[in-house]
């Protein structure tokens, strides 16, 4: 994992036990130990990093990605209340990225699926 990726790491583990009840509620959910469930959000950091790569190239978006995004990225995926799959993670960053970048609705489904499809094929 190069630095960038740990980093993202970093905040995906950050936003989702920022929300400590909801945290606890996966883990009482999906019968995993802590430790399980931030390998499994830890995981999840080559996929944010294949979009975030795509992002900086194709969109102007000012702001910080790790504050913004991946931070927020973590604490909605633990409102699942389960362990994260690249299926689940690939929607919920896909409609994140499309609200808070204001994509234009004649572009939206194509940016979405362009999104899960780079999330998706970075974790294969």
């Amino acid at each position: 994992m190069n630095e960038q990726t740990v980093l993202s790491a970093t905040y995906l583990v950050r936003g989702a036990l920022d929300r400590r009840e909801d945290f606890i509620k996966a883990l009482e959910r999906s019968a995993v130990s802590e430790m399980d469930m931030i390998a499994a959000l830890i995981s999840q950091a080559k996929g944010v990093e294949a979009v975030a790569e795509y992002v900086s190239e194709n969109y102007d978006f000012s702001g910080v990605w790790l504050y913004e995004v991946v931070e927020p990225f973590g604490e909605e995926l633990i409102k699942f209340h389960d362990v994260p799959d690249k299926f689940l993670a690939s929607d919920v960053l896909a409609l994140l990225l499309n609200s808070w970048l204001r994509i234009d609705e004649s572009e939206k489904n194509v940016f979405i699926d362009t999104i899960k499809f780079l999330y998706q094929n970075a974790l294969a």
